[in-house]
């Protein structure tokens, strides 16, 4: 009677505790940017992105590593910045990670992440801002937060969400689509993150004295990252035609490819226009080697009130073209917006 009551416990336990063991992963990023000569504020450089999820409870922990410290200004008005994006998912088919795109476009459940750390003042007093969003693909449901630590020789910064039982029991086995900016210098990009279950303690030794052999787990090997060739024009400056009717987007890649993009402004002019960092995005274009293919940027509707009446605005335009294997390639341009 005891054996029947627990097998039927057993049936009844929630799907999500199948995948309720601890998840992690990191990627190694080589030095992108010459190192900084002595006495000339560094530029971040992402040497490692590393990616912690607990399933149990919905937690969530991204940490950067940089090649170089965090900068620092010693203009009250002004500041550094860094951001890491990433999205979580599966792997597909053909070995590639799977995550949802800028539009939330993907598998119910998989999320976008964005952490950003805003870092203002002279050194020994800096002021360290942190934020963190994850939004839901094929869902409006968004979880922000402020979480976040940076080491004394700011060469590391972590960023946390969750506890969140929406975040909890889901089956992420690696994070793609990893970029990291820096206040407006072109996106570092990073290998792809794969998520290995937490080893499992050591098997208690059996009746007769013969330990349990644990079973080998199969890696999945190593893929070709061969990044596609991509390059973009920006025919029209213009704020009028931008909120009007948008910015098309010539593009060119060297294989078959998909392209996105997105307009970004800084966080002192976010917080001046009281709206995302993020004033605009293209929807994906599908690129074949050879003409130029249109991708189409338009504002969100925020976006197109806040900038009202504004006259000139900086902001960067960042492209992103992914191949058949999920390899990615970023490019990015800061622009001058002018009214006219």
């Amino acid at each position: 009677m005891r054996v029947a009551a627990l097998a039927l416990a057993l049936l009844v336990i929630p799907a999500g505790i199948a995948v309720a063991v601890p998840r992690s992963g990191s990627a190694d990023d080589p030095r992108d940017v010459p190192a900084t000569p002595p006495g000339s504020p560094p530029r971040a450089d992402a040497q490692r992105v590393a990616v912690s999820y607990e399933p149990a409870d919905g937690s969530l922990q991204v940490t950067l590593d940089l090649h170089d410290p965090l900068g620092t200004v010693a203009q009250p008005t002004t500041s550094v910045w860094v951001d890491v994006q990433l999205g979580l998912g599966a792997f597909a088919a053909d070995g590639s990670c799977a995550v949802p795109t800028e539009g939330l476009e993907g598998r119910t459940g998989d999320i976008r992440f964005h952490g950003q750390i805003d870092s203002s003042g002279p050194p020994g007093a800096e002021r360290n801002l942190f934020h963190t969003t994850v939004r839901f693909a094929s869902s409006d449901r968004m979880i922000s937060g402020a979480a976040g630590t940076i080491s004394a020789d700011r060469r590391r910064i972590t960023w946390s969400a969750g506890p969140d039982p929406d975040l909890a029991g889901r089956d992420y086995r690696c994070a793609g689509d990893v970029r990291v900016p820096y206040s407006y210098h072109d996106s570092d990009a990073v290998a792809d993150v794969a998520l290995h279950d937490a080893e499992p303690p050591p098997a208690a030794a059996p009746a007769g004295g013969v330990t349990a052999v644990p079973p080998v787990v199969e890696r999945r090997a190593v893929r070709d990252r061969a990044a596609p060739r991509l390059r973009f024009a920006v025919p029209s400056r213009s704020l009028k035609r931008l909120r009007a009717s948008g910015m098309t987007i010539p593009v060119r890649c060297d294989e078959r490819c998909r392209v996105t993009a997105r307009l970004l402004v800084s966080p002192a002019v976010a917080r001046a226009l009281r709206t995302s960092r993020v004033l605009g995005t293209a929807r994906p274009a599908a690129v074949r080697p050879g003409p130029r293919r249109a991708a189409r940027l338009y504002l969100r509707p925020a976006a197109k009130r806040a900038l009202a009446g504004r006259r000139v605005m900086r902001a960067r335009l960042e492209v992103v073209a992914r191949d058949r294997a999920g390899n990615r390639r970023t490019a990015a341009r800061s622009l001058i917006l002018r009214g006219r």
